[in-house]
Protein backbone atom coordinates (compact mmCIF):
# COMPACT_ATOMS: atom_id res chain seq x y z
CA UNK A 1 0.00 0.00 0.00
CA UNK A 2 3.24 2.29 1.21
CA UNK A 3 4.74 1.51 -2.34
CA UNK A 4 1.38 2.15 -4.86
CA UNK A 5 0.77 5.37 -2.28
CA UNK A 6 4.49 6.48 -2.88
CA UNK A 7 4.51 5.88 -6.77
CA UNK A 8 1.59 8.09 -7.08
CA UNK A 9 3.54 10.73 -5.33
CA UNK A 10 6.71 10.32 -7.74
CA UNK A 11 4.19 10.15 -10.75
CA UNK A 12 2.05 13.32 -9.96
CA UNK A 13 5.25 15.62 -9.34
CA UNK A 14 6.65 14.28 -12.26
CA UNK A 15 3.98 15.83 -14.40
CA UNK A 16 4.17 18.93 -12.53
CA UNK A 17 7.82 19.25 -13.47
CA UNK A 18 7.11 18.56 -16.79
CA UNK A 19 4.81 20.54 -17.37
CA UNK A 20 6.85 23.64 -15.85
CA UNK A 21 9.51 22.82 -18.12
CA UNK A 22 7.44 22.72 -21.74
CA UNK A 23 5.88 25.97 -20.42
CA UNK A 24 9.21 27.38 -20.07
CA UNK A 25 10.47 26.44 -23.15
CA UNK A 26 7.42 28.15 -24.93
CA UNK A 27 8.25 31.35 -23.12
CA UNK A 28 11.52 31.29 -23.97
CA UNK A 29 10.82 30.49 -27.73
CA UNK A 30 12.36 33.80 -30.21
CA UNK A 31 8.96 36.04 -31.06
CA UNK A 32 9.70 35.23 -34.67
CA UNK A 33 9.01 31.80 -34.72
CA UNK A 34 5.22 32.38 -33.49
CA UNK A 35 3.51 32.25 -37.08
CA UNK A 36 1.48 36.22 -37.49
CA UNK A 37 -1.83 35.98 -38.55
CA UNK A 38 -2.03 36.31 -42.45
CA UNK A 39 -3.20 39.48 -43.46
CA UNK A 40 -4.52 40.77 -46.81
CA UNK A 41 -2.21 42.00 -49.33
CA UNK A 42 -3.05 44.72 -51.54
CA UNK A 43 -3.73 43.56 -55.39
CA UNK A 44 -1.09 44.77 -57.83
CA UNK A 45 -2.19 46.35 -61.06
CA UNK A 46 0.61 44.40 -63.42
CA UNK A 47 -1.29 46.17 -66.26
CA UNK A 48 0.25 49.08 -65.51
CA UNK A 49 3.84 48.90 -67.26
CA UNK A 50 6.08 51.36 -68.35
CA UNK A 51 4.48 51.79 -71.68
CA UNK A 52 1.18 52.43 -70.52
CA UNK A 53 2.42 55.20 -68.45
CA UNK A 54 4.21 57.31 -70.76
CA UNK A 55 1.35 56.81 -73.46
CA UNK A 56 -0.95 58.13 -71.01
CA UNK A 57 1.62 60.81 -70.00
CA UNK A 58 1.98 61.89 -73.58
CA UNK A 59 -1.52 61.60 -74.38
CA UNK A 60 -1.93 63.67 -71.71
CA UNK A 61 0.61 67.00 -72.85
CA UNK A 62 -1.49 67.07 -76.05
CA UNK A 63 -5.06 66.62 -75.22
CA UNK A 64 -5.19 67.80 -71.45
CA UNK A 65 -8.30 66.02 -70.24
CA UNK A 66 -11.71 66.54 -69.14
CA UNK A 67 -12.20 67.46 -64.95
CA UNK A 68 -15.18 67.73 -62.69
CA UNK A 69 -15.32 71.19 -61.09
CA UNK A 70 -17.63 70.83 -58.20
CA UNK A 71 -18.22 74.98 -58.35
CA UNK A 72 -19.76 75.09 -61.14
CA UNK A 73 -21.20 71.42 -61.30
CA UNK A 74 -20.03 70.88 -64.51
CA UNK A 75 -16.83 69.67 -66.42
CA UNK A 76 -13.98 71.60 -67.26
CA UNK A 77 -11.37 71.26 -70.01
CA UNK A 78 -8.04 71.72 -68.22
CA UNK A 79 -4.78 72.01 -70.86
CA UNK A 80 -1.24 71.24 -68.71
CA UNK A 81 0.80 72.57 -71.18
CA UNK A 82 -0.43 75.73 -73.90
CA UNK A 83 -3.22 74.95 -75.88
CA UNK A 84 -1.56 76.36 -78.87
CA UNK A 85 0.77 74.08 -79.17
CA UNK A 86 -0.66 72.29 -81.99
CA UNK A 87 0.84 70.80 -84.87
CA UNK A 88 1.26 66.95 -86.15
CA UNK A 89 3.78 65.15 -84.43
CA UNK A 90 5.91 65.46 -81.55
CA UNK A 91 9.53 64.51 -80.70
CA UNK A 92 10.84 62.26 -77.28
CA UNK A 93 14.18 62.54 -76.45
CA UNK A 94 15.16 58.85 -76.10
CA UNK A 95 17.56 58.73 -73.36
CA UNK A 96 15.28 59.79 -70.08
CA UNK A 97 16.08 62.88 -68.29
CA UNK A 98 16.04 63.55 -64.06
CA UNK A 99 15.44 66.30 -61.83
CA UNK A 100 18.07 68.54 -61.31
CA UNK A 101 17.74 67.83 -57.37
CA UNK A 102 16.05 64.54 -56.91
CA UNK A 103 15.22 65.00 -53.37
CA UNK A 104 12.73 67.57 -54.47
CA UNK A 105 9.82 65.17 -54.55
CA UNK A 106 10.27 64.52 -50.93
CA UNK A 107 9.28 68.14 -50.44
CA UNK A 108 5.71 67.57 -52.15
CA UNK A 109 3.00 66.48 -49.70
CA UNK A 110 0.83 63.03 -50.31
CA UNK A 111 3.34 61.28 -52.48
CA UNK A 112 3.52 58.08 -50.52
CA UNK A 113 7.20 57.02 -48.98
CA UNK A 114 7.19 53.81 -51.77
CA UNK A 115 6.15 55.90 -54.55
CA UNK A 116 9.17 58.60 -53.89
CA UNK A 117 11.79 55.90 -53.15
CA UNK A 118 11.08 54.09 -55.87
CA UNK A 119 11.70 57.48 -58.15
CA UNK A 120 14.40 58.56 -56.47
CA UNK A 121 16.36 54.95 -56.53
CA UNK A 122 15.26 54.87 -60.77
CA UNK A 123 16.41 58.31 -61.54
CA UNK A 124 19.49 57.58 -60.30
CA UNK A 125 20.46 55.93 -63.59
CA UNK A 126 19.50 56.96 -67.18
CA UNK A 127 17.91 54.55 -69.63
CA UNK A 128 16.74 54.58 -73.54
CA UNK A 129 13.12 54.14 -74.64
CA UNK A 130 12.12 52.40 -77.53
CA UNK A 131 12.24 53.30 -80.56
CA UNK A 132 8.96 52.45 -82.09
CA UNK A 133 6.97 54.74 -80.07
CA UNK A 134 3.62 54.29 -77.72
CA UNK A 135 0.24 54.03 -78.05
CA UNK A 136 -1.04 57.76 -78.94
CA UNK A 137 -3.39 59.49 -81.23
CA UNK A 138 -0.86 61.59 -82.65
CA UNK A 139 3.00 61.14 -84.56
CA UNK A 140 5.57 60.82 -82.11
CA UNK A 141 9.13 59.56 -82.46
CA UNK A 142 11.47 58.71 -80.04
CA UNK A 143 14.65 60.58 -81.15
CA UNK A 144 18.19 60.87 -80.73
CA UNK A 145 18.18 64.68 -79.62
CA UNK A 146 21.80 66.54 -78.47
CA UNK A 147 22.26 69.22 -76.25
CA UNK A 148 18.96 71.40 -75.54
CA UNK A 149 15.34 70.91 -76.49
CA UNK A 150 15.27 74.70 -77.34
CA UNK A 151 18.33 74.42 -79.94
CA UNK A 152 16.98 70.86 -81.38
CA UNK A 153 13.52 72.22 -82.09
CA UNK A 154 14.73 75.05 -83.66
CA UNK A 155 17.28 72.79 -85.91
CA UNK A 156 13.93 70.50 -86.98
CA UNK A 157 12.08 73.70 -87.76
CA UNK A 158 15.00 74.81 -90.00
CA UNK A 159 15.17 71.60 -91.60
CA UNK A 160 10.94 71.56 -92.04
CA UNK A 161 11.19 75.36 -93.88
CA UNK A 162 13.91 74.28 -96.22
CA UNK A 163 12.03 71.19 -97.63
CA UNK A 164 8.10 73.25 -96.96
CA UNK A 165 7.51 70.28 -94.97
CA UNK A 166 3.27 70.37 -93.75
CA UNK A 167 4.40 67.69 -90.80
CA UNK A 168 5.46 70.76 -88.83
CA UNK A 169 6.94 69.82 -85.07
CA UNK A 170 4.18 70.36 -81.79
CA UNK A 171 6.80 70.60 -79.49
CA UNK A 172 9.68 68.17 -77.95
CA UNK A 173 9.30 66.41 -74.88
CA UNK A 174 11.76 64.66 -72.51
CA UNK A 175 10.26 62.21 -69.57
CA UNK A 176 12.22 60.55 -66.60
CA UNK A 177 11.97 56.97 -65.43
CA UNK A 178 9.01 55.96 -64.07
CA UNK A 179 8.53 55.73 -59.80
CA UNK A 180 5.74 53.40 -58.74
CA UNK A 181 3.91 52.44 -55.76
CA UNK A 182 4.36 49.12 -54.91
CA UNK A 183 1.17 48.18 -55.84
CA UNK A 184 1.49 50.63 -59.24
CA UNK A 185 -2.13 52.07 -58.26
CA UNK A 186 0.31 55.16 -58.85
CA UNK A 187 3.21 56.58 -61.12
CA UNK A 188 5.35 59.38 -60.99
CA UNK A 189 7.14 60.63 -64.14
CA UNK A 190 8.78 64.02 -64.20
CA UNK A 191 8.68 65.46 -67.77
CA UNK A 192 10.36 68.48 -69.61
CA UNK A 193 8.30 70.08 -72.47
CA UNK A 194 9.16 72.53 -74.97
CA UNK A 195 7.72 74.70 -77.65
CA UNK A 196 8.21 77.95 -78.92
CA UNK A 197 5.49 79.57 -77.75
CA UNK A 198 5.39 78.97 -74.30
CA UNK A 199 9.43 78.19 -73.91
CA UNK A 200 10.79 75.49 -71.53
CA UNK A 201 7.99 73.99 -68.79
CA UNK A 202 8.88 71.25 -66.06
CA UNK A 203 6.87 69.73 -64.53
CA UNK A 204 6.03 66.07 -62.46
CA UNK A 205 2.95 64.29 -63.61
CA UNK A 206 1.19 61.87 -60.83
CA UNK A 207 -1.55 59.44 -62.16
CA UNK A 208 -3.77 57.26 -60.04
CA UNK A 209 -5.14 53.85 -61.55
CA UNK A 210 -7.63 51.74 -61.43
CA UNK A 211 -9.35 48.76 -63.40
CA UNK A 212 -11.89 49.39 -65.47
CA UNK A 213 -13.69 46.15 -66.76
CA UNK A 214 -10.95 43.59 -67.87
CA UNK A 215 -8.33 47.34 -68.48
CA UNK A 216 -7.33 49.77 -66.23
CA UNK A 217 -7.46 53.57 -66.89
CA UNK A 218 -5.81 56.83 -65.19
CA UNK A 219 -8.38 57.49 -62.51
CA UNK A 220 -6.88 60.32 -61.71
CA UNK A 221 -3.96 62.55 -63.64
CA UNK A 222 -1.98 65.72 -62.15
CA UNK A 223 0.40 68.07 -63.43
CA UNK A 224 2.51 69.86 -60.88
Amino acid sequence: MKTALLFLVLLFNFACNYTSVEETKLQSLPQSTISPTPTQTEEKLTEVNEDVVYSVVLSSIVSGRDKYDESISSYRHTDWFDPRAVGNWMAVRRQTVSPENLDEIKSFSDLPEDLIGDFIEKNKTKENLRKDGYDVKFGVDVMDIKGSLESFFKAQDRKAKVRDDSWTLKAIVGVSRIGFTKSHKQSLVFVEFYHPITGLQKKYCLITWKKEGVGIMGEDIKFF
